[in-house]
């Protein structure tokens, strides 16, 4: 099923968000999503990423960093 994903052009999203629920077709999970958090899709992450503040001493590595992890498939944090 999930080389057929990419195989087909807009038949089928890779991710869904339907009333609460996320669900990820590509690695066939899903959950509910609590009401108290935020959803964020992935173009948007990597933006708010790139405004991110380091500590001063660890400055320099933030470009290395959002290199090496890229964008996520799916993240969860609690802010």
């Amino acid at each position: 099923m999930n080389k057929d994903l990419f195989k087909s052009s807009n038949e089928k999203r890779i991710v869904e968000i339907k009333n609460n629920v996320y669900q990820n077709n590509l690695f066939n999970i899903s959950f509910q999503i609590p009401k108290s958090w935020h959803v964020v899709q992935v173009e948007d992450f990597n933006k708010l990423a790139t405004k991110q503040k380091f500590k001063e001493s660890a400055e320099f590595l933030k470009d290395y960093v959002f290199e090496t992890i890229g964008s996520p498939c799916l993240v969860t944090t609690k802010l």
